[in-house]
């Protein structure tokens, strides 16, 4: 389910996710809200960034993470999907997003 309203987000069992590109991102479940900061990479194009953040989102959702930790992944991975021209040869691998996190001690 999706909402924009973060009121109603523990009624109607929804996740809201706002971002913010360089200024990180805004997320609630209706328990628990917050903020994650973006990372700092090289840019050489944002083209799919959206699109890779949603995506990342959802496969940090399929891995059973809590909410603040799937954000964290999905601004990791979008951030990092910027090092490309396009929008695709920039998308981290698993290992290299572990590696990242691991390194940022996140």
């Amino acid at each position: 389910n999706i909402t924009t309203d973060t009121s109603t987000a523990t009624r109607d069992k929804n996740i809201v996710v706002i971002s913010q590109a360089e200024r990180g991102s805004l997320y609630s479940d209706g328990q628990s809200s917050g903020s994650v900061p973006a990372i700092t990479s090289e840019i050489l194009s944002t083209l799919g960034a959206g699109d890779v953040f949603h995506g990342a989102l959802v496969a940090a959702q399929v891995w059973n993470k809590e909410i603040s930790e799937a954000v964290l992944i999905a601004n990791t991975v979008a951030g990092l999907s910027c090092r490309g021209l396009d929008g695709q040869s920039g998308i981290p691998r698993k290992n290299e997003l572990d590696a990242y996190l691991a390194k940022a001690k996140i």
